[in-house]
């Protein structure tokens, strides 16, 4: 399609379209001399040219998508690809470096706890000084990779299904929070080991008592709230499944973590002596948990986001 504007001498505009010139219907009024419009000072010809100026601006729009139909789509579904290839890169890293964040925190923290015996567990964290601090520090960083890692998935996932992908993402956030809650207890040992506190009117023994009893906050709380990690993990694992592109193994062993986090929070419930078994329990679910985030995370950086994402477009 040839779309030309020609002016006549009249000030009229004459159109030509696949080369032939159309002309409008002669106005005597055109040949008289343009009024000037009140407070923009256009007079009727300039505005007759503006007008057909937009005119095949918007003629030459639909020209070129009746030429290219496909060319807005296929922008459109290269940017969600990429889209999709960044969601999986940020989600992908996030388990990593948490990972490492977990590494450094969990020898610093928690496992300087002796059951049972606060004077020990006391005198242990003094004994780690500022390692104690930095784990605290690793378990800060551990936090921030959740808050990333939800934001991730639910990019990543958001094409196969929008509300539970968005679902999803608020499981995990909400399980951040409550771990973000708990560590505060930890920040509280650390006041009452360094003396930070007025402790003057409680013994040493006391004092003793109420880290380990700090500690035990953290170490209860945070395993409650790994319950609805676990939830989160069950909603990944079900996106997986539904997508053409996450491999269906890796959607199951994301269920059977899920699983695994879950049981053990409803046994930390239920069990009136789950000291005794938490050996056991934590031996069990241990290797299908860590493999499951781990193969997801390494299977996310090496191919996540290349290829076609959900079997079927659902937004609701």
């Amino acid at each position: 399609m040839v779309l030309r504007a020609n002016l006549t001498p009249h000030g009229s505009t004459s159109i030509a379209l696949f080369g032939l010139h159309i002309h409008p219907i002669d106005n005597p009024s055109s040949r008289q001399e343009s009024t000037p419009l009140p407070k923009y000072g256009f007079t009727e010809h300039n505005f007759r040219i503006c007008w057909v100026a937009m005119s095949l601006r918007r003629l030459q729009g639909i020209q070129e998508r009746n030429e290219h139909p496909l060319r807005s789509e296929t922008m459109k579904q290269t940017t969600h690809t990429l889209s999709n290839r960044n969601a999986a890169i940020i989600a992908g890293s996030s388990l990593f470096v948490m990972l490492a964040a977990v590494i450094l925190a969990m020898p610093n923290t928690l496992q300087l706890v002796t059951k049972g015996d606060a004077t020990k567990t006391a005198q242990a964290l003094r004994q780690a000084g500022a390692m104690f601090s930095v784990g605290i520090a690793g378990w800060f960083i551990v936090q921030i990779c959740d808050v990333v890692a939800s934001w991730g998935f639910y990019e990543y996932f958001r094409p196969v299904n929008r509300g539970v992908s968005l679902l999803t993402a608020w499981v995990r956030l909400f399980y951040t929070a409550l771990f973000a809650t708990v560590t505060v207890a930890l920040l509280i040992a650390a006041a009452l080991v360094n003396g930070s506190w007025g402790t003057g009117s409680f013994t040493a023994a006391q004092i003793d008592q109420m880290v380990l009893l700090a500690l035990q906050v953290f170490e209860y709380g945070w395993l409650f709230g790994l319950g609805f990690f676990g939830l989160h993990l069950f909603g990944l694992g079900y996106l997986a499944l539904q997508s053409t592109e996450v491999p269906t193994w890796l959607g199951v062993l994301l269920i059977i973590a899920s699983i695994g986090y879950t049981g053990d929070t409803l046994a930390f419930i239920a069990l009136p002596h789950y000291e005794q078994y938490a050996p056991t329990i934590k031996a069990i679910v241990a290797a299908p948990n860590a493999l499951g985030e781990l193969s997801f995370g390494a299977w996310l950086l090496w191919k996540g986001g290349k290829q076609s994402l959900p079997k079927s477009e659902t937004e609701g």
